[in-house]
C-alpha cells in the first residue's frame, strides 16, 4: 500500500486534472483495446473478465492520485 501512494503522489505532481473524466475515458480505451483490437471477445466469458481487470486497473491507477486532492471529511463525533 505504501508503494501506491507514493506512486500516486508522484502521478498527483505531474498532473494537474480534478475531475474523474480522464479515469473514465482511460478504462474505456483500455477496455476496447483488450477487447477488440486484441480479440478478447473470442474468449467469451472469460476473454471479457480478462479484459475488465485492465480497465480496472486504469481506473485505480489514474484515480488515486484524484483522491488525494479530495479534502478529507471528519468523521461524526
Amino acid at each position: 500500500m505504501q508503494y501506491g501512494m507514493l506512486g500516486a503522489q508522484e502521478m498527483q505532481k505531474k498532473r494537474k486534472s480534478s475531475s474523474l473524466s480522464y479515469e473514465v475515458l482511460r478504462f474505456f480505451v483500455d477496455f476496447l483495446q483488450q477487447y477488440i483490437s486484441r480479440l478478447g471477445f473470442l474468449d467469451g466469458k472469460r476473454g471479457f473478465l480478462m479484459v475488465i481487470i485492465p480497465g480496472q486497473y486504469a481506473i485505480h491507477k489514474y484515480a488515486a492520485p484524484w483522491s488525494l486532492n479530495q479534502p478529507q471529511k471528519k468523521p461524526p463525533e
